[in-house]
């Protein structure tokens, strides 16, 4: 059983298929969308080791190549090891209008799809299979791809469209629970700032103690699909309301680049979605971080462990994107969780006030 949909990119204005699958099985629904002598696979090493079996089959029906398995490690988007893998794809992989690449994987092989098949050729057709609950939720609907370079996380990379997202709803099966509960971290987010109800009814499904997948996928993944495909579509650039997309974003990818990659993206996000918070409280005295705190116990997040390079992290910090000459940065303003002040989008926020509370609070968190 499966359902097919489709939404336009607000970027290419491509119609983009994707397919909500209860099994590996139907993967030949790919086949409509590449052709097998022209398809490259680049798999994620732990979908590889933990679904072999079936995606052998699925291999030889999807691709006459043998698929380029990638670590999954944070290290492997820096730019210059993605041009190392773009040399070695050339040495066997002919490209025309017909290729395509198909990535398997979590948010790390995602990327690295997209952004090679945005180069390779002036760009090829493009295949996600998201396998993680933050790669099916976020990183595959978007079109955006990132690479690291010079100590900054996605200092190189590009929109571009996949053709077709295929999502496994069994996949996360053999996901341990501890990483789904942190991993739903950009859902939780999403609902924090648009669904309050949503938000809520996370909540009560990460308090059972053994989470039911279906009721996750339903629940929350899904939803916050349908969420994200409407914020990129009426704010693809997140210059508006789709910065509600980069709530918490600032300093966790500094956190990530003081850590040296280390700090795993969820609990980075994590992190940085309570600065926010914090910051909008200290600012606006609006904000109750109660209801934040629970849900990050509920998640497992644990600041204890976290160690960074304050130099690194002051530095990260202030080269951002979003920060401006003034060296200010706007977050998402709230009334209260769920209300966005239409009358005043954004807080401006001293760049250097979040770092000093950060570098002073990180353990207090």
């Amino acid at each position: 059983m499966n359902s097919m949909a489709s939404f336009i990119s607000p970027y290419n204005k491509k119609e983009v298929f994707y397919c909500i699958s209860e099994s590996w099985s139907e993967i030949d629904l790919l086949l409509s969308h590449v052709i097998k002598k022209n398809t490259l696979l680049l798999v994620d090493n732990r979908v590889d080791y933990y679904h072999s079996n079936e995606l052998y089959k699925c291999y030889k029906e999807l691709s006459e190549n043998d698929p380029i398995i990638i670590i999954a490690k944070e290290s492997e988007k820096e730019i210059s090891q993605v041009f190392l893998l773009i040399d070695r794809i050339s040495d066997d992989f002919d490209t025309n209008e017909k290729s395509a690449i198909v990535g398997i994987g979590g948010g790390v092989v995602l990327n690295i799809a997209t952004f090679i098949a945005s180069l390779i050729g002036r760009g090829i057709r493009l295949c996600l299979v998201p396998t993680t609950p933050m790669s099916i939720s976020d990183v595959a609907i978007g079109s955006k791809s990132g690479c690291n370079s010079h100590n900054q996380k996605h200092y190189i990379g590009t929109y571009y469209d996949p053709e077709f997202i295929y999502i496994n709803k069994r996949v996360i099966n053999t996901l341990s629970d501890g990483f789904i509960r942190r991993d739903i971290v950009e859902s939780i987010k999403q609902f924090m700032l648009l669904d309050y109800d949503r938000l809520i009814k996370a909540k009560e499904i990460l308090e059972s103690k053994i989470i039911n997948n279906d009721e996750l996928y339903d629940e929350i993944i899904y939803p916050s699909i349908i969420q994200k495909i409407e914020l990129i579509n009426n704010d693809p650039y997140e210059a508006n309301l789709g910065r509600v997309l980069q709530f918490g974003h600032l300093v966790a990818h500094s956190l990530e680049i003081a850590s040296g990659f280390k700090l795993h993206h969820s609990k980075a996000v994590a992190i940085g979605i309570l600065a926010d918070l914090k910051m909008l409280k200290k600012m606006h005295d609006k904000i109750d971080l109660n209801l934040y705190h629970e849900i990050l116990s509920l998640m497992g997040v644990r600041l204890e462990d976290i160690y960074i390079k304050k130099e690194l992290f002051i530095r990260a910090m202030r080269l951002s994107k979003v920060v401006n000459e003034k060296g200010y940065y706007g977050i998402i303003n709230l009334k209260d969780y769920s209300v966005i002040d239409d009358d005043e989008l954004y807080v401006m926020c001293p760049v250097n006030d979040m770092i000093e509370m950060v570098l002073s609070g990180l353990k207090s968190f």
